[in-house]
């Protein structure tokens, strides 16, 4: 991520600001100079990824809550992975999934993930994000009836954690052997 992810926006500012005060040099140094020093103090990348995951606790929150409302069931997946990025990990999501997902300490990536689908094959979800690789680790509730707020049922996830997968290693395959007769 950039250090400066908002240097596109102001730059064009300066050099207008540049181009007006072409006759006068001290007063380029008072506003451009400023201008440009506060582009290179804009917070960074991290403070932003921040923000996004927040938003994307309270999209899960707001839709159990929907469920809630409506009398409905959901299932609730907790996994971690290690050796798989989190855009590839979005990615083996369903686009009407709601999810979090977070770097943990160990290098890996932590998912939370309501699926408001009671009908969801587990099984078959397991083997959709286990195919892109990686070491998962997969823990499922269910609401309802294994809580009834979100930290419930993310903790119901961790006391009963399920299946674990890795992916497979290089296959070795012998070389090939000829006999000529």
């Amino acid at each position: 991520m950039s250090r400066l992810p908002h240097l596109h926006l102001v730059a064009p500012l300066a050099w207008l600001g540049a181009g007006l005060v072409v006759g006068a040099p001290a007063l380029w140094l008072a506003i451009g100079v400023p201008l440009i020093l506060a582009c290179a103090l804009l917070p960074s990348g991290a403070g932003r990824d921040e923000h996004l995951r927040r938003d994307d606790e309270r999209a899960i929150r707001r839709q159990l809550a929907v469920v809630r409302r409506r009398g409905h069931e959901a299932e609730i997946l907790r996994a971690q992975v290690l050796g798989v990025r989190a855009a590839d990990a979005a990615a083996g999501l369903r686009i009407s999934d709601f999810a979090v997902i977070d770097a943990d300490p160990r290098g890996g990536l932590d998912l939370l993930v309501l699926m408001d689908d009671p009908t969801c094959d587990r099984a078959r979800v397991e083997q959709r994000l286990s195919g892109l690789g990686g070491r998962w680790t997969f823990g499922w509730a269910r609401f309802p009836q294994d809580g009834a707020t979100l930290d419930a049922l993310s903790a119901a996830c961790r006391a009963r954690p399920g299946r674990a997968y890795a992916a497979p290693g290089p296959t070795l395959t012998p070389p090939l052997t000829t006999t000529e007769g």
